[in-house]
């Protein structure tokens, strides 16, 4: 953030793309609360810190716009349960 606002006076738009997944496949029931606590780290805290970072200078200039992208290109794979 100080590198960006060194070389320019604010920041009109700010492109969170984010996704992905460390965690092993099972799906929910075999996730520690580390692997979920990571994949908040990775997906959700890394924007929110960023946006906490460069919202107040947008809203100082009145202008500035946040978007968020998110994704994750995995194969979901699901047991059907008897």
């Amino acid at each position: 953030m100080k590198e960006v606002f060194a070389h320019f006076d604010g920041v009109d738009i700010l492109i969170n793309n984010v996704g992905g997944s460390s965690a092993p496949s099972g799906g929910a029931l075999v996730l520690s609360d580390d692997d979920w606590q990571q994949a908040f780290n990775d997906n959700l805290f890394a924007a929110v810190r960023l946006d906490r970072a460069f919202l107040p200078k947008m809203l100082e200039q009145k202008s500035g716009v946040i978007i968020h992208i998110s994704s994750i290109q995995r194969t979901l794979r699901f047991t059907r349960l008897h």
